[in-house]
């Protein structure tokens, strides 16, 4: 599909330039056909998407930039038809959330990454894609859950910035894993529910100046977040979630310099995924 965007480039005190672009966009998603109360039929959606962009010059009144562009897009919506009425919702069968289940997930994430050392502290940005696999098992208690969940997902996570002792960073987080406690409320055929537990990632880093780098530099953060399954089918569950995580410590990233630096993270995620149940 053909992806449109309007970018705006106005770096420091330059006088930035407008222009527009059409690129490609591809992606997947699921629908789940639900009643609800107040709303009636309607459709949940879940869906990511990767948008890329050509590359374009901007002309900042006297020197000019060339930029890539490519995003990505996590959704979840809830669509309700127009002129439907709303009716009050069948007897719905309850779903069955006991048990094992194992399921494919992706989304977006975003960091800031921050290294302090020889008496400073930088910080930058980086974001980027995921996806992998989830897994876990369920245990009711009446409508209330109580389960365990691990994930492990291939990362594309890359930002560019300051380190102290090296100006110009190259950044690459490629692994990103967790283990999570689960508690949940089934209300029909949803589950929402809050996680938390540790994550694991690992990343990569280029000084760009002189080309030194450090490959697997770990990272061990802590993590919470919420979101919500609905059971589609008798044993298929779809999932959205947000999920935050912070530094439990800092890592020696030693770049450049055995005795530099310390560096933390904090991140924020959003992931969609499919399950099915061994039940």
């Amino acid at each position: 599909m053909i992806a449109l965007t309007n970018i705006q480039q106005a770096p420091l005190d330059f006088d930035g330039q407008s222009r527009s672009l059409a690129g490609w966009t591809i992606g997947a998603g699921v629908d789940a056909k639900v009643t609800l109360p107040f709303v009636g039929p309607a459709v949940l959606r879940a869906e990511y998407l990767y948008e890329g962009m050509p590359t374009a010059t901007y002309s900042l009144n006297g020197p000019a930039l060339r930029t890539d562009v490519a995003n990505h897009y996590a959704r979840v919506a809830l669509i309700s038809t127009i002129g439907d009425k709303w009716r009050a919702s069948p007897e719905v069968n309850p779903a069955d959330w006991e048990g094992f289940y194992f399921g494919i997930v992706g989304g977006a994430a975003g960091q800031r990454v921050s290294t302090k050392g020889m008496g400073v502290t930088d910080a930058f940005s980086a974001d980027g894609g995921i996806g992998g696999i989830y897994s876990g098992h369920n245990w009711m208690f009446g409508n209330t859950m109580l389960g365990y969940e691990g994930a492990t997902m291939l990362a594309n996570i890359s930002g560019n910035g300051a380190q102290p002792g090296a100006a110009s960073t190259k950044y690459q987080d490629f692994l990103e894993s967790d283990f999570r406690g689960r508690a949940g409320y089934a209300i029909g055929r949803f589950l929402p529910f809050v996680a938390a537990g540790a994550a694991f990632g690992s990343s990569e880093q280029t000084d760009n100046m002189i080309g030194a780098d450090k490959g697997n530099v770990p990272a061990v953060a802590g993590t919470a977040g919420v979101g919500v399954d609905y059971m589609a089918g008798d044993r298929i569950a779809l999932r959205a979630e947000y999920l935050y995580s912070h530094s439990l410590m800092d890592e020696s990233t030693r770049l450049d310099n055995d005795a530099c630096c310390n560096q933390s993270r904090s991140g924020n995620s959003v992931r969609i995924g499919a399950a099915y149940f061994f039940h």
